[in-house]
């Protein structure tokens, strides 16, 4: 479903009630907190994501055939695909069977149902990481930004992408497995030029990187943002002058996102703190 309100309060009802029957069907209470934490949640770029079939990404195919699987959907589908990669220790690795969305409601597994694939795929395996995806079509970008230029834009990672809605699945997709930790599960966004890691950034790091700029508004980061996405399918675009500036907004919503071009030959799933120092 693609949603132009920008406001917290429409989207973000919207988006309560869609968490809280996701959790009515895992077996999991809604509190008061847990609403009042999904109706606070900060909607910056307005896609909403959709429920599910299956996409061609064989169990066995590697890391790169999936992503190149992805791209190819992102481009070209009127639909967002999701995908869940699994790499274990030793080097061996599966895809979960993906999930497409439509704009008309959810209807995709639930997180014990996921998790009881992944514990029946890996049999007596260690699980290394789990890598969870999703693409963002071009033609919703473009649809929803106003776009015109041929150039594909960018479509970093939306409002319920860095909301509790996407934390809380992440959380309780770990409650189901405990012995993972923080760090094993990585999620990321890939648009039509590449992947788009992120996580929760800490205080630390927030503080940082907005240590020059201190009083960055909420919504001078949405306008940041937006501006990036509509400027980026211009031939006049320099990524390498707008990043920094878009990380900062992105920070403003406390989310760290690192950008890496389907062109680059990182190793599988690297995840948003990778960097020539922690190979």
């Amino acid at each position: 479903m693609i949603v132009g309100n920008m406001s917290g309060a429409i989207v973000g009802h919207s988006i309560m009630n869609l968490m809280s029957e996701r959790l009515k069907r895992d077996g999991i209470k809604t509190s008061n907190a847990l609403k009042a934490g999904l109706v606070a949640a900060s909607l910056i770029t307005p896609y909403e994501h959709g429920p599910a079939n299956a996409a061609e990404i064989p169990r066995y195919a590697s890391w790169r055939q999936g992503i190149t699987e992805l791209k190819r959907s992102a481009l070209e589908s009127p639909n967002e695909y999701e995908a869940i990669f699994i790499q274990y220790k030793g080097g061996s690795s599966d895809w979960l069977p993906p999930v497409r969305g439509t704009p008309t409601r959810v209807k995709g597994r639930t997180v014990p149902e996921s998790a009881k694939m992944i514990r029946e795929y890996k049999a007596a395996r260690a699980i290394g990481r789990i890598c969870h995806l999703h693409t963002h079509p071009l033609n919703s970008i473009r649809h929803v930004f106003g776009v015109v230029d041929k150039k594909p834009p960018h479509g970093p990672p939306s409002g319920g992408d860095i909301s509790s809605l996407g934390d809380l699945m992440r959380n309780f997709f770990r409650m189901s497995m405990p012995q993972l930790q923080d760090h094993q599960i990585i999620q990321a966004v890939l648009d039509p030029r590449g992947i788009w890691y992120h996580r929760h950034m800490k205080v630390r790091e927030r503080d940082t990187i907005l240590k020059n700029d201190p009083h960055f508004s909420e919504i001078a980061a949405e306008r940041a943002i937006k501006s990036f996405v509509r400027d980026s399918a211009s031939d006049s675009f320099s990524f390498s002058a707008r990043y920094p500036e878009l990380q900062k907004a992105y920070a403003v919503f406390w989310r760290k996102v690192r950008f890496v071009s389907y062109d680059d030959q990182e190793p599988t799933c690297t995840g948003p703190d990778y960097g020539p120092e922690k190979k």
